[in-house]
């Protein structure tokens, strides 16, 4: 019997690989999950004042992706015909399935309207949570990522205080035309797509402040040489953090602001903190790809000490 399964495991195997081999080039290749229990959330129409039926409109379907994307709730739509004016009934959205009701609204002037949303606990038949959100005008920069705060606002209230990511960006590397390699920046949810850095040479390791308002890179320049700035994404201004003889890489920053990257020392990289020294002796061939708990207190990072490489693991205060 046991021979039987390994055959035809093997002929499943083989006839997997001819129909992969039939199938395209350019498939796209994801991940399916399912996970364990998730709340039933239900979210009825952002009610607009007068004038405000577009910001209404835009502020509706940011909130209702946003949470969506969260895979924190099983998103419920709303049967037809049903209204939603007048005091909340808890048991006919008990009879739905749902768990939490996000009602929200806008108010106030077309250039500084305001969104007040609001969580209310379905079981225990009671608003949560509620808070108004300045927006910008309709249109402008920072429109999305002011309703975005929202959506995480609501995120944290029904998790008990676990933050959502919906007001977060990516940063990410592309070649480009001329074959340099530039910084981009999106935001959570696939808006928002901006070149954040120009010129030549190759940019790698981004890496991103606690508050998201600073991004430390890499350039390797066409010569060799290596260098790590820092760029302001509130000013655009950028400056220049270590361009050593040697090597320059990997950056990061500490849970307290300092700024951590590998530099060359003899024959090998190890971990500095600018401002502070030298953080390891790793020997072999270096370390290099300091990455810090969130308390501070320790950091990880990539060696090869004893044979292939590894991660190690090492107290910030040398132990």
């Amino acid at each position: 019997m046991r021979l039987r399964r390994i055959a035809l495991a093997l002929v499943a195997i083989l006839a997997a690989s001819r129909a992969a081999a039939q199938e395209p080039e350019d498939v796209r290749i994801g991940i399916t999950y399912r996970p364990g229990y998730v709340p039933g959330l239900v979210m009825t129409p952002v009610k607009p004042a007068s004038g405000l039926d577009d910001v209404a409109g835009e502020a509706d379907a940011i909130v209702r992706a946003d949470l969506d994307f969260s895979d924190r709730f099983e998103i419920l739509d709303l049967p037809d015909g049903l209204r939603t004016d007048g005091a909340v009934n808890y048991g006919l959205w008990s009879q739905l399935g749902a768990v939490w009701l996000v009602t929200a609204d806008v108010s106030g002037p077309p250039s500084a309207p305001i969104l007040r949303v609001g969580l209310h606990d379905v079981v225990y038949s009671n608003l949560k949570n509620v808070q108004a959100f300045s927006l910008p005008p309709l249109g402008s920069e920072g429109f999305r990522m002011a309703v975005h705060r929202a959506s995480d606002a609501i995120v944290s209230w029904a998790t008990d205080g676990e933050p959502g990511i919906a007001a977060t960006r990516i940063a990410f590397r592309r070649r480009m035309n001329d074959g340099s390699i530039q910084l981009f920046l999106i935001d959570s949810d696939g808006h928002g797509l901006r070149r954040i850095t120009s010129g030549v040479g190759i940019v790698l390791s981004p890496a991103f402040s606690r508050d998201g308002e600073r991004l430390l890179y890499q350039l390797l320049a066409d010569d060799g040489a290596t260098a790590v700035y820092e760029l302001d994404l509130v000013s655009g201004r950028r400056r220049t953090v270590s361009a050593d003889p040697g090597l320059n890489i990997t950056p990061t920053y500490t849970p307290g602001g300092g700024i951590v990257l590998a530099k060359s020392t003899e024959d090998r990289t190890e971990i500095f903190e600018l401002g502070a020294g030298r953080l390891t002796h790793s020997g072999g061939t270096g370390a290099l790809n300091p990455r810090f708990s969130p308390d501070g207190r320790r950091f990880a990072f990539e060696a090869k000490q004893l044979g292939p490489q590894q991660v190690y693991v090492q107290g910030a205060n040398g132990s």
